[in-house]
């Protein structure tokens, strides 16, 4: 294969700046031409399918995107992925980025603790559309 391969970037908290790829890169190793966001890798499975897309992306990022979901319907997930590669830090090394955020958020949370609970107060009492279309149709 003559052309070099797509990688798919990884997704992130929205608060976190760079990008990555699935496989761990700065996706600033690699030409822009060869990364493809996440919506951009679920249009291409599908266009292509899962054996002839994956002749053309990193089966690292390919098997890792197929696997994990983005912020939009999993903000737990990327976090948990996250949290999880802080734990494999070694002795020394400083601490990992995702607990100085963490600690960020938190004193966000603290300095503004009524807004903060407000918005979620808000999102407890939102319908979900999915959920009223089911109880117009069990109707």
């Amino acid at each position: 294969m003559s052309e070099p391969l797509e990688h798919v970037l990884r997704a992130l908290s929205p608060w976190r700046s760079g990008a990555e790829t699935e496989c761990g890169h700065d996706a600033a190793e690699f030409a822009p031409a060869r990364l493809i966001t996440r919506d951009q890798f679920a249009a291409k499975v599908k266009q292509q399918g899962k054996q002839r897309s994956a002749m053309t992306t990193c089966m690292t990022c390919w098997h890792t995107a197929i696997r994990h979901g983005d912020w939009a319907h999993s903000p737990s997930s990327v976090l948990a992925r996250e949290v999880n590669k802080a734990t494999y830090r070694r002795d020394g090394e400083d601490e990992p980025l995702i607990e100085r955020e963490l600690r960020a958020v938190a004193a966000l949370i603290d300095a503004h603790r009524d807004e903060f609970d407000g918005y979620l107060a808000g999102l407890g009492e939102t319908t979900s559309l999915a959920e009223r279309r089911r109880m117009r149709q069990a109707r």
